[in-house]
């Protein structure tokens, strides 16, 4: 087990998502979110009019690299 915010000792990892796929609605929302990041990539593939999320996902790529 891992820790968690606000835990020293504790055993949930800091930051960590609670999200679990529970029922049809929690499904329904991410392929809608991924159809949605889909759609934004294709129309702007170098998000230049989007420099929030271009950042976000560059500090994604150093915390996750492929």
């Amino acid at each position: 087990k891992i820790r968690g915010s606000g835990q020293i000792f504790g055993t949930v990892q800091h930051g960590s998502w609670n999200l679990k796929i529970a029922n049809l609605g929690d499904l329904e929302l991410i392929e809608k979110t991924k159809k949605a990041a889909e759609n934004l990539l294709n129309k702007n593939p170098e998000l230049d009019k989007y420099p929030l999320i271009k950042q976000k996902l560059q500090n994604n790529q150093e915390v996750m690299p492929d």
